[in-house]
């Protein structure tokens, strides 16, 4: 509808509140000071370029939903989070990996079942297998063949087995 169309060829200057009721195109640039929505649902694509949220590391940028992130994230140029897309995950620290467990265990499972776990009891470190009649095997790599260095054999009562998969005998 041409008749309620402006068209202007050069800058707008406007010094008091506007109010646009209905959709705002814009083919170049928006540059504003700060800009403030109230948004209920929203979808922002974009082809290249990056985005910065906040100004100080004191900042809290609050998510409700699933997060999801094509790449990697990266920490301060030093720790890199990144998913190859075939589902590994791999976490590349410049420094020492660190975790830090309140609870006092580290639990590792396979598709939601757990098969082990580190433990803090006590202050002594515990080293558990968690499923059932299964055995905590140490491997290693001699003259460039896997070899088994140790066997604890849940199965037998806790048997250690060293240079051997089938201890027999309980070690003291």
């Amino acid at each position: 509808d041409t008749d309620n169309f402006i068209e202007l060829a050069s800058t707008i200057g406007i010094s008091t509140n506007t109010k646009v009721t209905g959709d705002l195109e814009v083919t170049g640039n928006i540059t504003a000071t700060e800009i403030v929505t109230n948004i209920v649902s929203q979808s922002i694509s974009f082809a290249t370029g990056s985005t910065r949220f906040g100004d100080q590391q004191s900042d809290i940028h609050d998510f409700t939903g699933s997060l999801g992130i094509s790449g990697s994230i990266v920490f301060d140029n030093t720790v890199t989070l990144s998913e190859s897309g075939t589902g590994d995950f791999t976490i590349d620290a410049a420094d020492d990996i660190r975790l830090d467990a309140g609870g006092g265990d580290i639990v590792f499972r396979d598709d939601a079942t757990e098969i082990g776990r580190f433990r803090n009891e006590s202050s002594n470190l515990v080293i558990k297998s968690s499923t059932n009649d299964k055995d905590i095997i140490f491997k290693g790599v001699d003259n460039s063949s896997e070899i088994t260095a140790m066997t604890i054999d849940m199965s037998a009562g806790g048997y250690v087995g060293i240079g051997t998969t089938s201890p027999g005998a309980a070690l003291d």
